[in-house]
């Protein structure tokens, strides 16, 4: 049978998140760059619109979306889980995606195209991922209109005067905070990468790393940080941390420890991962529970709306001591969704737990059990839509 095909790019975070997971998983794929004629022949009439990363599955099916990806495949194969199976590391896991995939959107996008030391590296690539069949000129020349389209995003993302210098102050915060974790742990969690592992990964590669304004400022200031990077991209081994002793003469690997190869026992959260919690409850949260009361009004003034724009006009929002605008999106709301659904799936013990943990941080508990009933949404068709067209449809 034929490997699956995973449709991306280097250019893309969120097809970095996948092709590391597909490689820690030792699933076998065949990665396929996402050119002009495959967007236009391939991806818009089977996903409905140009976007990466898409899987094809050898029987056919195309999955779109990073998380609903891994989602698929992770019925598929089960071990190693990337989910935590105690509740306090599961909701720290799916926050820090939530952060990773929907706040560092701010940093990756603006030091990508905020600085002109990368436009030779984009211009190229854009050029040969997307018109690999033309001549170099040909390639740099239509490749400004992809890159003209994205650096066009940065105000609806909220990326303006207002808000760069505490963008770049948060981001540098941000490998700092990391470093030091990394200083003391191999992966978020422990000892073995988690669902925010991935996610954090993709962001940071495939724009912070490899793009060479931020490339230098990170390998500068946060060398730990790029050789998780690295770690997390390859997963080329059987082993994720392996050392050898020397026995008659012969070099023999030496056995792990469960301890060394498994999230922290305890449902521990490492402290060092706090004040990126801090970060999510003091900035993202406020934001993306603005967005659901936007969608709140949205849907009553649109009852019979069967899917979602991806943007419901603009909101203010704060990032540090800064408040800006950007747009208000719909897509985070189903990330934050899955994780209020598991809280309230907790029995009541178990989710006095996690209230115990999240009192360490103001706003957590309000943010992490918010009421979502007016405003759920569902993913139908690659499209964020409302969800009561899911039970309509079963009528």
């Amino acid at each position: 049978m034929d490997p699956l095909q995973l449709v991306g790019s280097e250019l893309s975070p969120y097809t970095g998140k996948v092709r590391a997971y597909l490689r820690y998983k030792g699933i076998q794929f065949d990665p396929v760059q996402s050119s002009h004629e495959i967007h236009e022949k391939i991806l818009k009439p089977n996903v409905g619109w140009k976007v990466v990363p898409v899987i094809i599955t050898p029987d056919g099916k195309y999955v779109q979306d990073s998380t609903e990806i891994i989602h698929y495949l992770e019925k598929l194969h089960p071990l190693p889980s990337i989910y935590p199976q105690t509740p306090c590391q599961r909701i720290v896991s799916m926050l820090l995606e939530l952060y990773a995939d929907e706040w560092l959107v701010l940093p990756i996008m603006h030091y990508r195209w905020s600085f002109k030391e990368n436009l030779p590296l984009i211009n190229q690539e854009f050029g040969s991922t997307v018109f690999p069949k033309e001549t170099a000129a040909v390639q740099r020349e239509r490749a400004k209109m992809a890159m003209a389209y994205f650096s066009s995003m940065l105000p609806v993302l909220g990326i303006n005067k207002d808000s760069i210098s505490e963008i770049e102050r948060g981001y540098l915060e941000l490998l700092d905070n990391l470093s030091k974790h990394f200083e003391v742990y191999p992966f978020l969690l422990g000892f073995k990468p988690c669902i925010a592992d991935f996610a954090m990964h993709g962001m940071l590669y495939a724009h912070l790393y490899r793009d060479p304004y931020p490339g230098y400022i990170m390998k500068q200031r946060a060398p730990l940080v790029c050789a998780w990077i690295e770690k997390m991209n390859q997963f080329t081994k059987d082993r994720l941390m392996y050392t050898h002793s020397i026995r008659d003469g012969k070099i023999i690997l030496d056995q792990l420890n469960r301890n060394q190869q498994d999230f922290l026992p305890d449902d521990q959260i490492p402290q060092t991962l706090f004040p990126i919690l801090e970060t999510i409850f003091q900035n993202q949260a406020p934001e993306i529970l603005d967005n659901c009361n936007i969608l709140r009004i949205y849907l009553k003034d649109h009852p019979d709306a069967k899917r979602l724009p991806r943007i419901l006009g603009t909101h203010r929002f704060k990032i540090g001591q800064t408040i800006s605008t950007r747009g208000s999106m719909t897509y985070p709301i189903w990330m934050l969704q899955s994780i209020s659904d598991y809280y309230y799936s907790l029995p009541g013990k178990m989710r006095l737990t996690v209230d115990k943990f999240l009192d360490k941080f103001e706003g957590a508990k309000e943010f992490v059990g918010v009421d979502l009933d007016t405003c759920r949404v569902q993913r139908i068709n690659n499209f964020v839509c409302p969800e009561q067209i899911r039970k309509q449809s079963k009528l």
